[in-house]
């Protein structure tokens, strides 16, 4: 169990959904004097951003060689991942901005509410992506074009929207520390 577990750790982190660590990894390296210890915390999270998107793009071209250029150009696989290291993008660039640089000057609670509220806004459309998966396996196996009648984009719209509306609710009623965040960061 630890290790599947551990499996979708390791995939959500390849994929920019797991937060970033640059914070955790900036109070390391100064505590034990490591190379990174003199950077600045926007220089780590660059540097992490892009060994994230490198991942990220050997998983595409990996997958691109397993299932064909033709298959993969036909499934917009090439938008999906485009879209996931851009959503990626968006939510670093919140984390470091929200709970790293301005984190003094508006305040750790501020700083978490509007963190999570960017975040859950980010990542309302990861879920529509895995949503429409069994609906493009059906019309794979029915020899069906993917897109032609409509039906995957309206599934994608629907599942999104109803995601932006949880992600904006749950931001405004929870309380707590968002899950995942770096140890570092006390909580409120």
């Amino acid at each position: 169990m630890r290790s599947i577990i551990y499996f979708f750790h390791l995939l959500g982190y390849v994929l920019l959904i797991v937060p970033p660590r640059a914070i955790d990894l900036t109070v390391s390296e100064r505590a034990r004097r490591g190379e990174l210890a003199k950077q600045p915390l926007f220089i780590v999270m660059i540097v992490e951003l892009l060994i994230r998107i490198a991942l990220i793009l050997l998983v595409a071209v990996s997958l691109e060689s397993l299932l064909s250029n033709n298959l993969y150009e036909s499934y917009m696989l090439d938008t999906v991942f485009g879209m996931i290291v851009c959503l990626g993008i968006c939510h670093s660039f919140c984390y470091f901005l929200l709970l790293g640089y301005l984190h003094d000057s508006i305040g750790l609670k501020l700083g978490m509410r509007l963190y999570r509220l960017l975040r859950n806004l980010c990542y309302a459309a990861i879920p529509g992506l895995v949503a429409v998966v069994p609906l493009l396996l059906w019309k794979w196996n029915q020899a069906q074009m993917p897109f032609e009648d409509g039906l995957v984009y309206q599934v994608y719209s629907i599942t999104t929207l109803l995601m932006i509306i949880i992600g904006v609710v749950e931001a405004l009623i929870m309380k707590r520390k968002p899950l995942g965040l770096d140890v570092h960061l006390p909580a409120e």
